[in-house]
């Protein structure tokens, strides 16, 4: 993130999909970061993907599984 910050990306989104799955499934959460140009054109986009198991309804914590960064462009 720090290498991120200093390039001149922002943190500026973010997406999960916990409610799409049942107990016991694993689920993502995205935290996306965004490299602008001066004109605030999107040049770049990364995502830090955290992933998941959900936890029974009563536990408060969903279980970590991993984490890893992802390109969203691909040239």
């Amino acid at each position: 993130e720090d290498l991120l910050f200093a390039a001149g990306y922002v943190k500026d989104d973010d997406y999960s999909d916990r409610d799409e799955y049942k107990v016991g499934k694993y689920y993502h959460y995205d935290q996306y970061y965004t490299l602008y140009d001066e004109e605030e054109n999107e040049l770049d986009k990364v995502s830090f993907v955290t992933i998941y198991q959900k936890a029974e309804e009563y536990m408060e914590d969903d279980t970590f599984v991993r984490t890893y960064w992802n390109c969203l462009y691909v040239e």
